[in-house]
C-alpha cells in the first residue's frame, strides 16, 4: 500500500478544513479518506471545522452545532429542556400508541419550558435529509405551545405533528 498525501491541511478563513489522505490500495484503486478535524465537543456532541465555518458565514448552521446548543443549554439551565433534535425525529416518526409508553421517561412535566428543535425530514434512515430548522416551545405556567419558524410555516405540517404528539407527553406523565 503506498501513501501519496497525508495529513494535507487546508485553510479557509482562518480554520483548518479536513485533512485528506489519499492511498493506493492493494488492488491498484485510489481511496480517498477524509479525516474531520474535531473543533470541540461537549456531551455526546462533536463539532467539527466544518460546523464552525457555518457560524462565520452565510451558510445555514449545521445539526451538530444546534446539538451542542441544546446539549448546553439542557446543562446549564434546570426550568428548560431542549429535546435534542435526533430524540423529535424519532418521536416524530413514533406511532402515537407506542409514543407514551417510549418516551415516558423524559418526564417532560417537571419543567418549566421545553423547546423542541424541529425539521422537516420525514426519513428515518437518513442523517441528511431535512432543509430548514425551527422550534416548537412549550410554557407550562401558560399551558401554551407555540412554533417559531424564520421561514413563517416552512416547517407547518412537521410541526403540527410534533405539537399533537408533545401534547400527548404532557397529558400522560
Amino acid at each position: 500500500m503506498k501513501i501519496l498525501l497525508a495529513g494535507c491541511c487546508f485553510w479557509y478563513n482562518d480554520f483548518a478544513l479536513p485533512y485528506i489522505m489519499l492511498r493506493w490500495t492493494n488492488d491498484n484503486n485510489l481511496q480517498v479518506k477524509i479525516i474531520m478535524k474535531v473543533a470541540a465537543s461537549f456531551g455526546d456532541t462533536v463539532l467539527y471545522d466544518s460546523d464552525l465555518l457555518t457560524l462565520s458565514s452565510p451558510e445555514y448552521i449545521t445539526d451538530n452545532v444546534i446539538s451542542l446548543f441544546i446539549e448546553m443549554l439542557n446543562e446549564e439551565c434546570e426550568a428548560v429542556y431542549s429535546i435534542p433534535p435526533s430524540v423529535v425525529q424519532l418521536m416524530k416518526l413514533t406511532e402515537p400508541s407506542s409514543l407514551v409508553e417510549m418516551f415516558a421517561g423524559l418526564e417532560l412535566n417537571q419543567y418549566e419550558i421545553v423547546l423542541c428543535p424541529v425539521n422537516d425530514s420525514r426519513s428515518a434512515t437518513s442523517q441528511m435529509s431535512g432543509q430548514h430548522w425551527s422550534l416548537l416551545c412549550y410554557i407550562r405556567d401558560q399551558s401554551t405551545v407555540f412554533h417559531i419558524d424564520s421561514l413563517d410555516s416552512f416547517n407547518a405540517a412537521e410541526t403540527k405533528i410534533m405539537a399533537s404528539k408533545l401534547s400527548a407527553l404532557l397529558e400522560n406523565p
